[in-house]
């Protein structure tokens, strides 16, 4: 009797063990579910209500990184690590997420402790190039090309190392990472950008042009392209399009930039609209809060265009009283003022003071002598002929 007591309490006991693992089991298989459609706040709270194996953190882990939850995702990640330190998978995560935290030691370290054991794996070196890029360490290129070694069609190594070359100035470098891969794919927005960005840092403007008007054709419209355009557009005289360029940044971007509200005037005076031109020049006077002798300068040349001298010495002297080291300033000034008094003296005196103050040596000062001699030779020439 006490024998078969046992058996049933045996039984029952096993029956129930049975029954709980298989709830469990549905419980695992249920929260899977939840994860494989994409339900992760569901999925993670199913795990957590069954007792889940260890490579159910991993998906955990992958659940609170897919839904922005990255201090969560840490914590999973490194659990499961601690269990599975040679995953490649969830270090790769793992050393992503790190970085995004700024956190390049830990996640350099980790990549490290892979990258022997896988050195078919682009995405170790890429990862590893990722991070030292972010820290400013020129190393990343290294990681890069080890990656492009491993695998030629990675593109993001590829344009990470061509962005590289470009911000460094290796254009040599960088020409045929984004030559070769615009070939194949010519409406590539980020590779277009670099194609322009190197052509603009080569002064090449017209060439850089045409990068940035197919990529305004392809729907790319940010506040650097058209801050480039309009340099580009200055640089090649192109002053009508260059109106359009300040217009669309005042209007789009910030209708208070002083700069290009000058911008904008200087744009309109050399195409001959000057009324504009002033407009918006001294609406860059008004709001710009910094040294602005060239700005004044600059406005005094609006006026010498018109041969209105007097508003012009204005400007001038105002720009002077900003800077009284612009050479520039000083010149015009006396300039204007040769063009503007009968007093030939006065105007001497003038050219003599620039003379005073900034030597002779500067290539305004070879300009300045000449015409002091020239009007010196017209006081004697006039003397003389008052004389007979």
């Amino acid at each position: 009797m006490k024998l078969q007591n046992k058996l049933i309490t045996y039984i029952l006991i096993s029956i129930c063990i049975v029954t709980k693992a298989q709830s469990q089991d549905r419980a695992l298989a249920i929260a899977d579910s939840l994860y494989a459609i994409g339900s992760y706040t569901n999925a993670i709270k199913a795990y957590n209500s069954s007792s889940y194996k260890n490579n159910q953190l991993l998906k955990i882990a992958k659940a609170y990184e897919t839904l922005g939850q990255t201090n969560s995702a840490l914590k999973y990640y490194k659990s499961y690590i601690r269990v599975n330190p040679k995953s490649t998978t969830a270090i790769l995560a793992y050393a992503k997420l790190l970085i995004s935290k700024n956190d390049f030691k830990t996640a350099d370290s980790l990549l490290l402790s892979i990258y022997d054991a896988n050195k078919d794996n682009p995405n170790i070196p890429y990862q590893l190039g990722i991070s030292k890029d972010v820290q400013k360490d020129s190393s990343a290129t290294q990681y890069f090309e080890q990656t492009l070694k491993i695998d030629s069609t990675h593109t993001n190594a590829k344009y990470r190392l061509a962005k590289f070359y470009v911000v460094k100035r290796k254009f040599n470098r960088a020409e045929p990472l984004i030559t070769s891969y615009l070939s194949n794919n010519p409406d590539d927005i980020r590779f277009l950008n670099l194609q322009a960005l190197q052509y603009f840092h080569q002064e090449n403007y017209h060439d850089a042009i045409v990068h940035y008007n197919e990529l305004q054709a392809l729907g790319e419209h940010t506040e650097q392209l058209y801050k480039n355009l309009a340099v580009c557009y200055s640089k090649t005289y192109q002053y009508n399009k260059l109106i359009s360029v300040y217009k669309e940044l005042l209007n789009t971007y910030d209708n208070q930039n002083g700069s290009w509200h000058y911008g904008l005037g200087r744009a309109y005076f050399f195409e001959g609209k000057i009324d504009e031109a002033q407009k918006h020049i001294n609406l860059a006077l008004l709001i710009l809060d910094q040294p602005l002798d060239d700005y004044y300068l600059n406005f005094a040349m609006t006026y010498v265009e018109q041969q209105n001298y007097a508003e012009a010495i204005k400007f001038l002297k105002i720009a002077i009283e900003e800077n009284s080291e612009n050479k520039m300033a000083h010149y015009q000034l006396a300039v204007a003022a040769d063009n503007y008094y009968e007093d030939k003296n006065a105007v001497l005196n003038m050219y003599q003071r620039y003379i005073d103050k900034f030597g002779t040596e500067t290539n305004l000062s070879i300009l300045v002598k000449r015409r002091m001699s020239d009007l010196k030779k017209e006081q004697h020439f006039n003397a003389t002929e008052k004389d007979n």
